[in-house]
């Protein structure tokens, strides 16, 4: 199996509205654990080239590691997840989050920053690639 598929939950790997929207919030649990580990290949074979938001989150992992800080907690939490459109090949879903104010910690564990607070909503679109669903744009309403 490909290495990128095993690491996605089973529920998110199904072509159905469902499997859509287990993608998201995968996606976005990937991102929080990218930023809490921290770890720059969290999202890693999840996203498309031509998702620039998605690329500009992962560039984002790749600061915090390598100045060596971390999110002390998940910044972003899923409330609500519900599909615009879903086909055999693609979807569209709409994907709210409360974001949380986490401290941005060093290795010493020491507060550099917060993160900023507050709802917000994002609209991913995804096509199924290499066998599994992939992020092709992620955007703010």
């Amino acid at each position: 199996m490909d290495p990128v598929t095993a690491k996605i939950p089973k529920a998110a790997r199904a072509h159905t509205q469902e499997g859509a929207e287990a993608f998201a919030r995968y996606f976005i649990d990937s991102l929080n654990r990218g930023a809490t580990t921290p770890d720059a290949k969290a999202l890693t074979g999840l996203f498309a080239p031509s998702c620039k938001t998605c690329a500009a989150m992962n560039d984002s992992l790749r600061k915090l590691e390598s100045q060596g800080q971390r999110h002390a907690g998940p910044s972003l939490v899923v409330t609500r997840t519900s599909s615009l459109g879903t086909s055999a090949s693609s979807s569209q879903v709409l994907i709210d989050v409360q974001q949380k104010a986490v401290a941005v910690v060093n290795t010493q564990g020491a507060t550099l920053r917060k993160t900023a607070s507050g709802p917000g909503t994002f609209v991913m679109t995804m096509s199924i690639q290499s066998g599994h669903w992939v992020a092709t744009k992620l955007q703010t309403t």
